[in-house]
């Protein structure tokens, strides 16, 4: 997927990522704290801002996941543009 089509999932709290990332590597909003939070290897970190580089915009690997409702885990979702 392009990154536009991750956006609205991203919004809603999503998990995102890419296939070329770690999986335990990814991006989702939080509306507790109105903010962007990154989550990797067990821990996370409230990002100001989201910030890419021109790699990242036009890449099609992006991926959208769903937390898994019992087990820690997240289901990735990807689609061929």
């Amino acid at each position: 997927m392009k990154f536009a089509e991750i956006i609205e999932p991203l919004m809603h709290g999503k998990p995102i990522t890419r296939a070329s990332w770690d999986h335990e590597l990814y991006i989702r909003y939080a509306d507790l704290f109105e903010a962007f939070v990154m989550h990797a290897d067990g821990e996370s970190k409230t990002l100001q801002g989201l910030t890419l580089d021109p790699e990242s915009m036009f890449a099609d690997d992006w991926m959208w996941g769903e937390f898994h409702p019992v087990k820690d885990e997240i289901t990735w979702t990807q689609t061929k543009s």
